[in-house]
Order: C-alpha cells, then sequence, then structure tokens
C-alpha cells in the first residue's frame, strides 16, 4: 500500500514538471531570470514578458478600403500593467508586417501598407512577450527566440480595391428632339446636350446625319470636338421645312467612350401649310328705307377674318362714280384685321331732297380666295311734312253740384295734343267777368304738351258760404285752329245743420219706425245694435250725423241680404222688416221661464216619449234644465253639427234620420224609395208657422219646430214598420 503511494506521488511530481510554468509578475523576477542581459536593467518591466493585465488584447483598422501599397494604421491595446512593451501586426501568414516597442503602458499605433494584389485581407494585432506572459489571444511562437513569441487577436477585414485607369463616359441629355409644328418656309431650332461623367477627357470624333436624314434638319457642330471629364457640349439642332407634312430623323455622335461608341439624337417635326386670312362682309347691303330730307341715319356691316394668319385691307373705295352723295362709308383708308377677329363698316345716309339713292364700295383684301369684298347701300329719302300740334280740352264744363260749406272738393279737365309738334300753353287766364273766390285752378303757369300728350287741368271748389258759384278760364295756345280753349265752372255751396244734442230733437226714444220699440221692450240698449256712443240720450256724429241710421260694424246688420250677424240673431235673416229676438233666458239657465219641457210646439213631446233627450238633436249643453247659451240665447233653436239638419235641403243626416227629407206639402212623397204616402211628414198649420220663424210668435222656436216635424215623422214610420 506504501509503494503504491509513492509511486502516485512520484508520477504527479513528473507530471507538474512537465506542465509550463506561470511566472509571478514581480519586478525582481525580471533582473533574477537574466531578462535584463538582452533588454537591459532598466527600466523593469513586467510588460515585457506579460501581457497587459486583465483587459485583454485588442486591435483595430483605421481603413477597411485600399489601394495596392497603401499605408494605413493598426491599433493594438495590450493591457494595463507598467513598464515598456512591444506591439506587432501579423499577416495572415503570420508574417510581421509591423511592430513598434513602447516606452509605457496605453495603446500602441503600428504603421503598415497594404498589399500590392487587390483582395480581401485579415491580418492580426499581437504583443510579443514570454510564451507564458498571459492566457488571452491565440500564440505565434517566435522561432529564433525560445519561450518567446507572439500573443495575437484578429483584426477586422479589409479590402484592396485595384485602381482603375481613367476613362470618358458618354451621355445625352436628351434621346430625342421634338419640334411639333413648323410653317412652310420658316425655321426653328432645338437643343441637346453630349455630357462626359467620366475621368478622362471624351473625343467626340464625328456628327453624322443617320441614313436618309437630309434637310430640314441640321445639327452644328457637326466636326469633331472634345468634352472634359464632368463637362458637356451643346449640340444645336435646326428644322426648316420646306413641305407641309411630318417629318424624322437622326444624328449618330461618334465617341472614344468604348461602351457609348455610337450616340444616337433622333428628331421629329412636322411642316404646317403656310396660315392665311379668310375674309367675308356681312351684310352685303345695308337698306336705309325710307327717311325725312334733311334727317340722317346709320347702319354697320362687318368685316370678318376667320382665317389663321392677319387679313390686310389696302382701302375701302367706290365701286365707280355713280355714288349717291348722300351716301358715306367710313373707315376707308386701310386697316388689318386679325385672325379671328372683325372691323366694322358704318355707312350714313343722310339724304338732302327727296328721291332714291344708292351706292358701292370694294374692300380690297389680301385673301386670296376674296379678294375684293363688295358692299352696296340703298335708301330714300321723303319730303318733309309739316308739322304741328292740335289742342283740345275734355271737359269743356265741371260741375261740382253741392258742397257743403267749410268743405272742398275738386274735379279735373284734359289739355290733350293730338298734333305733330309741341303744344304751347302760354298761361291759364280768367274770362272776363268775376270768378267766384270760391274755385280755384291748377296750373296757371305756361308749359308745353309733347305731341300725343296731355295735361291736366285741376280746379277746387271750396265754398265759405251758401249759394251758387261760378267761374271760367281761357286755355291759351300755339294751335293757330284752337288758339284759346274755354274752361266752364259751376257749384253750390250748402249750409249743414248740426243736430241737437240728445235724439228727441229729431225722434222719439225709441223711434217710432222699424222695431225700435220691440227692442228697447226687450231690454236691448241702443248702444247693443247702433255701437259705441249710442245712449237714450246721445248718438256718435261719426255714423249718425249723415242722417242714415247706421248700425255700428259690432252689431253686424247687413242691409242687402238683411241679416243681423251678431250675439243675439246669428244669421238668421228677415224680409221686410227685423224681427226682435226675445228675451235672453234667466240667470241660471232655466227652460221652463220661456216654454214647457217639452216645449209645446213641434215633435219635442214625441222625441221626448221616444226616449230622446234634448242634446241628441240639440247638442251639448242642452238638458230639462239647462240649454247652451252660444247656441240659444240669440232666439233660435240651434241644432249642433253633429245634429246635421239642413234648412234648405229639409234633411237631417244625424245618427236617428240619416239622409231623409220631409217636405212642407201633403202633395209630396218620402224620398227614400219607399212608395207609401208621407202622411205622418205633413206639417200642421202650427207646425208650419213654427218652421217659419219670420213672425214674431214663432221666433223663439223655429228651427226647433221644424225639427220636431220631421224627427216626429220618422220615428212614426218607425214604430208603425
Amino acid at each position: 500500500m506504501r509503494k503504491s503511494i509513492l509511486a502516485v506521488a512520484v508520477l504527479g511530481l513528473i507530471a507538474a514538471a512537465a506542465l509550463p510554468s506561470t511566472a509571478s509578475a514581480v519586478s525582481s523576477y525580471y533582473t533574477s531570470q537574466g531578462c535584463s542581459g538582452c533588454h537591459g536593467a532598466t527600466p523593469t518591466t513586467c510588460n515585457g514578458c506579460h501581457q497587459h493585465g486583465p483587459s485583454g488584447l485588442a486591435g483595430s483598422l483605421s481603413a477597411t478600403t485600399l489601394t495596392p501599397g497603401q499605408g494605413f494604421n493598426v491599433s493594438v491595446t495590450a493591457g494595463s500593467r507598467s513598464g515598456w512593451w512591444r506591439a506587432a501586426v501579423l499577416d495572415a501568414a503570420n508574417n510581421v508586417v509591423g511592430q513598434v516597442s513602447m516606452t509605457a503602458s496605453g495603446t500602441a499605433t503600428v504603421a503598415v501598407t497594404a498589399p500590392a494584389t487587390a483582395g480581401t485581407y485579415t491580418w492580426k494585432a499581437a504583443w510579443y512577450g514570454n510564451q507564458y506572459g498571459g492566457p488571452s489571444g491565440a500564440w505565434v511562437a517566435d522561432p529564433g527566440n525560445s519561450n518567446h513569441g507572439y500573443r495575437t487577436v484578429t483584426l477586422p477585414a479589409f479590402t484592396v480595391a485595384a485602381v482603375q485607369a481613367p476613362a470618358p463616359v458618354a451621355g445625352l441629355s436628351a434621346a430625342t428632339l421634338a419640334f411639333g409644328n413648323v410653317t412652310v418656309g420658316q425655321s426653328t431650332t432645338r437643343t441637346a446636350s453630349v455630357t462626359n461623367t467620366g475621368n478622362a477627357a471624351l473625343s467626340v470624333t464625328a456628327v453624322t446625319p443617320c441614313t436618309n436624314t437630309v434637310p430640314p434638319f441640321g445639327i452644328t457642330p457637326s466636326a469633331g470636338f472634345s468634352v472634359a471629364a464632368g463637362g458637356s457640349q451643346v449640340l444645336t439642332v435646326s428644322f426648316a421645312p420646306t413641305s407641309s407634312g411630318a417629318v424624322t430623323g437622326c444624328f449618330d455622335i461618334s465617341t472614344n467612350d468604348a461602351a457609348h461608341a455610337t450616340l444616337r439624337l433622333s428628331v421629329t417635326g412636322t411642316g404646317a401649310a403656310v396660315p392665311t386670312p379668310s375674309a367675308s362682309l356681312t351684310p352685303a347691303t345695308v337698306a336705309f328705307g325710307n327717311l325725312a330730307a334733311g334727317q340722317a341715319s346709320t347702319l354697320t356691316a362687318t368685316v370678318r377674318n376667320t382665317g389663321a394668319a392677319p387679313l390686310s385691307v389696302s382701302g375701302v373705295t367706290a365701286c365707280d362714280s355713280s355714288n349717291a352723295a348722300a351716301l358715306t362709308v367710313s373707315p376707308t383708308a386701310a386697316f388689318t384685321v386679325a385672325a379671328g377677329g372683325s372691323q366694322a363698316l358704318t355707312v350714313r345716309f343722310a339724304p338732302t331732297a327727296a328721291g332714291a339713292a344708292a351706292a358701292c364700295w370694294n374692300v380690297a383684301t389680301n385673301d386670296p380666295a376674296n379678294a375684293s369684298l363688295q358692299l352696296r347701300a340703298t335708301g330714300t329719302g321723303t319730303a318733309v311734312v309739316p308739322t304741328a300740334p292740335i289742342a283740345s280740352l275734355a271737359p269743356a264744363t265741371l260741375g261740382f253740384g253741392n258742397v257743403t260749406v267749410g268743405q272742398s272738393a275738386s274735379l279735373t279737365a284734359t289739355v290733350g295734343n293730338t298734333g305733330t309738334a309741341a303744344l304751347a300753353v302760354s298761361g291759364v287766364t280768367a274770362c272776363a267777368g268775376t270768378n267766384a273766390a270760391a274755385l280755384s285752378i291748377t296750373p296757371t303757369a305756361a308749359f308745353s304738351v309733347a305731341a300725343g300728350g296731355r295735361q291736366v287741368l285741376t280746379v277746387r271748389f271750396a265754398p265759405t258760404a251758401a249759394g251758387a258759384a261760378a267761374a271760367c278760364w281761357n286755355v291759351a295756345t300755339n294751335d293757330p285752329a284752337n288758339a284759346s280753349l274755354q274752361l266752364n265752372v259751376s257749384g253750390t255751396g250748402v249750409a249743414v245743420t248740426p243736430p241737437p244734442t240728445g235724439c228727441t230733437g229729431c225722434h222719439a226714444i225709441p223711434p217710432a219706425t222699424g222695431r225700435h220699440a220691440k227692442h228697447q221692450g226687450e231690454g236691448v240698449g241702443c248702444g247693443t245694435c247702433h255701437g259705441s256712443g249710442y245712449s237714450s240720450t246721445a248718438v256718435n256724429a261719426a255714423t249718425h250725423n249723415d242722417g242714415t241710421k247706421n248700425v255700428a260694424a259690432a252689431a253686424g246688420f247687413n242691409a242687402t241680404s238683411r241679416t243681423c250677424a251678431n250675439s243675439c240673431h246669428g244669421s238668421e235673416t228677415w224680409g221686410g222688416t227685423v224681427t226682435p229676438p226675445p228675451p235672453p233666458p234667466p240667470t241660471g239657465g232655466s227652460c221652463t221661464s220661456c216654454h214647457a219641457i217639452p216645449p209645446a210646439t213641434g215633435r219635442h213631446a214625441l222625441h221626448k216619449s221616444e226616449g230622446v233627450g234634448c242634446r241628441s238633436c240639440h247638442g251639448s249643453g242642452y238638458s230639462t234644465t239647462t240649454v247652451a247659451s252660444a247656441t240659444h240665447q240669440n232666439g233660435k233653436v240651434n241644432l249642433s253639427t253633429r245634429s246635421g239638419w239642413r234648412v234648405t235641403s229639409r234633411t237631417c243626416a244625424n245618427s236617428c234620420h240619416d239622409s231623409e227629407r220631409w217636405s212642407t206639402s201633403t202633395s209630396t212623397s218620402h224620398d227614400d224609395g219607399d212608395d207609401r204616402e208621407d202622411d205622418d211628414f205633413v206639417l200642421t198649420a202650427d207646425e208650419e208657422a213654427a218652421a217659419g220663424g219670420c213672425s214674431s210668435a214663432g221666433a223663439s222656436t223655429s228651427l226647433l219646430g221644424l225639427l220636431g216635424v220631421g224627427a216626429l215623422g220618422l220615428l212614426r214610420r218607425r214604430r208603425r214598420a
């Protein structure tokens, strides 16, 4: 057992001796190990034998794209220990291509040169020292120095690019030049540029037209030329068509650019026909018709140019010597009309005597198709017709009749002129004698009335006293046949006697006429019918002083239709006289104050015996104790709209009777198709009186009586059936 343990110990010692030893980084070690024999005694260093401490080894390039043989720098960092040290750069084959010794710690800059051959390379940054100097980086041994070598780290790759020989690069700024339309016989130019974007001069040896490219295209310069690197040369191409139509062509530009030995410039254009003017004249004849001698008139004709070129008119001249002197034209001098424009020619006719006149003018133009346009004019001078005014006065007499003293009235007369010249009125003056002061006229100053016109004369009558008044005025004119027109006026002033303060000055209260006494007996006051301002002692002068018994608008009396649509009568109509309404129902609306319940008239009793309530026929608000004042208080027994009683057709279209009809004669049969005689519907004398509604005795129940008759008959028929 002991022998075995001893053997293991011996083997361990042998293995430990075979392993590389790691030197401790102490400055005394530099001297004791004999390093100073080669490197010098001072200064001592750790970095000379050991890699720079914990930060490790690193490197970087100053450039990654290089040209063959171009110098560049490699930065090497090897740690932080003190003392001198050596940095190196190795190529891919571990050849040292550069190195530098540093006197202190930090970053070393190693200058190197790029390979002469183009390509991509990967080199190494290195620290040179003892093999046992540190664990980081790959180790490259120095074959000439035992236990020494290079601790390395791979640098970024870099590229060496071969240097290109200088060369031109040719181009054109435009591959095609388009001229569009160019008028035949004219010329225009366009330009393009030869460019050189290379780094050597561009040589253009020739500029030649392509096959079949002949005038009208031309180019300059056509000889050879040179374009410096980065420069350009302008080429000017001309197009001068000699005929109309489209033309194409091209030019070849020969260069020393191997990649662009020939540049081609294409050209296009169209020869356009020469524009010409197109002349016209409208109208070709102007006719003045008849024109009185001594007067003048003008008409126009128009020269138009619908062509594409200016129209030149060299002048407007008479066709011959027969032109009438009364006819003239302007302008006659030369003028120009732009394409699409026009020029007016003004012809004037000024006859000096009666008779026909004619003229003709030539308008000379540069339009080959219309070199001369002809304008004709005609007219007839007529003799001058003498003119004169013709005066009239209508009416010649004005009668005012009676006008109340203190009031005024106006009437008018008209001075007319039916002649052909202005009528001059020198003034309006009183005739011989004395005009009444109450009568006056305007205007009295001079005035003029145009031919066909008129002037109104206003006469005013304002009597200040009772009695007849008269006046006369002369209207002096320049009409030889009516040199003086006479206007006669008359009127009478009448005095007005105001009514006495009270009504009894004219009539009793109430007046004995009409239904005044009846209304007063029913308690109807004067103001109810006649309106505000009327009482037993006073009247309203605004509606009574004129002698009539006007009823105020509020009362609603219509004298024409003889109806009084106020709160008493509704829209009832009276024959020759107005029937006064019955007194209103007593306060509280009790029906028995006027009639029994049901009333004895008509068919009220029969309706009640059939169980028909008051409101069934008379509407809402009616019962055995109340009435609706809106439809009953005015003296009528009005049926509601729902009941549907029609006075004219004598039908009642409610839910009881539908549209049956009753007659007021015993000879009339029922209209509903029943062939039985309708004796049930004949009105008795009392019913007839109740239905009429015109007498004072039956006015209060007129419509109700009529309803009673119809309703009773229908109920009898139904009961009999």
